[in-house]
This record gives C-alpha cells, structure tokens and sequence, in this order.
C-alpha cells in the first residue's frame, strides 16, 4: 500500500502540477462544501474548539478552498499530504504519506498541536467512509460522537455505516442538524 501511495505522489509531482494550478482550482470551486460548513467552523473556532481536518488528499488545496471561502480559522489543523514548491513552482512529493489506512491519531504525535489536544474529553468525529470510523480511538474517560455521511448508499453500505457511526447522514444532507446539536449543547 505504501509503495502503491508512494509512486502515486511521485507521478504527481512529475505531472506538472505547480502552486499555480493548486491556487487556480481551488478559486474555481466554491461549492465543495456541504452547506452549514461554514457555520460549523465558525463555531468551533468562536468557542476555541481545535479542530482537525483528516484528508488522503492534498492539503494544500484543501487550506486554500479553506481560505478562498472564508472557513480557515486558526484552531484548524489540516493532517493531509502537503507539497512543498521548488523556486521554479513545481511540487515535491510530501514528505509523510496521508492515506485511508493511517488517517488517524496515530499520526499526530509528529504535530505540533498534539499537546493540545490529547486530553480532550468530547470528540465529534465526521467521516465519508468506513475507515473514518477509526480516526480515533476512544479512551475510557471520552466522549465520542461519530457522525458519519453517506450520499448514495450502495448495496449494504448504510448498514454497514449504521453499525459504525452513532448518526448516519444520507443524500447529500447538510451540516444544518450537526449545527442544531451544537447549539443544543452551548
């Protein structure tokens, strides 16, 4: 799996792609996020919540879709695979590869903001796939929340989901709900 991830970086990075293009799609797509985003990271940031974002894709684009739709705040920490850019623009692979199978809290001891979160007794975990389920492992003394969203069931999935989240979100649901709950718990 390493290997097959390793090679995939690579061949990225030979591809051409440059800051520049990085910058480019991410002003062009807006919409990306789930409407009530914004408003939920607003929150977190509002009450001093840190909040990690988890992602096997590149986190360059993702701190720029961040920033270009105003929903980067500075509790947020991205654990993603991030280029680095030579004089010329050009990207290097990122140093510590971010995928489905390490997308977890193992990973955070090499980050700075580990202090800061590690005895943090309430965790609401979000995810898009079953192997989100496992971005934490809950200790005896937390409280985990798992919220797991899934626009087009296929086969058995939802049951599948229904076994791992606490809370299963269909059919491109929105943020609104999760927004509701925190309310409820301010």
């Amino acid at each position: 799996m390493l290997e097959w991830w390793d090679t995939h970086q690579k061949l990225i990075a030979r591809s051409g792609l440059t800051e520049e293009i990085i910058d480019k799609v991410s002003q062009n797509n807006s919409k990306i996020f789930r409407d009530g985003a914004g408003a939920f990271l607003e929150t977190l940031n509002k009450f001093k919540i840190p909040t990690l974002i988890f992602s096997a894709g590149i986190g360059n684009i993702i701190s720029r879709m961040l920033r270009y739709n105003n929903m980067e705040y500075g509790n947020m920490h991205i654990i993603a695979n991030n280029y680095t850019f030579n004089k010329d623009g050009s990207i290097t692979p990122p140093v510590e590869i971010i995928h489905s199978f390490n997308k977890n809290e193992t990973v955070l001891d090499n980050y700075p903001f580990s202090k800061e979160i590690e005895n943090r007794p309430n965790i609401i975990l979000i995810g898009n796939s079953l192997g989100d389920i496992n971005m934490v492992s809950p200790k005896t003394d937390q409280n985990v929340l798992k919220i797991g969203f899934l626009d087009k069931p296929q086969n058995n999935q939802l049951k599948m989901f229904q076994e791992g989240f606490d809370v299963v979100a269909t059919e491109n649901t929105t943020f609104e709900f999760i927004n509701e709950m925190i309310k409820e718990i301010n």
